[in-house]
């Protein structure tokens, strides 16, 4: 039970930090899996609807669909959050697109 509240508090503080438009490019492998996690609790139908969509996305893919698809970010919000290039930011785009089922 612990570890679940800790994850699902390290998501809330990541998802928190996104809504502010802060940058994430730092945060550990494990942060990011917990702002997944927390959002898979806090958008059931939206994360179902990716399940569905998509096929074995990544961490980031998914990152960066709650960026885009949630939170509304343009790429210069996505690129600047995730601390990467607009080029970087089409390249996943195309890479998430190319998981559809």
């Amino acid at each position: 039970m612990e570890r679940i509240s800790g994850t699902l508090l390290i998501g809330t503080q990541m998802y928190s930090q996104l809504q502010q438009r802060q940058c994430i490019a730092e945060a550990t492998a494990k942060e990011q899996q917990c702002l997944v996690d927390y959002f898979a609790q806090l958008r059931p139908k939206r994360w179902q609807e990716w399940e569905h969509k998509y096929s074995g996305l990544s961490t980031a893919q998914y990152i960066f669909l709650i960026m885009q698809d949630d939170l509304h970010f343009d790429d210069e919000a996505i690129a600047t959050a995730l601390n990467v290039k607009r080029t970087s930011v089409r390249s996943m785009r195309s890479r998430i697109k190319g998981r559809e089922k």
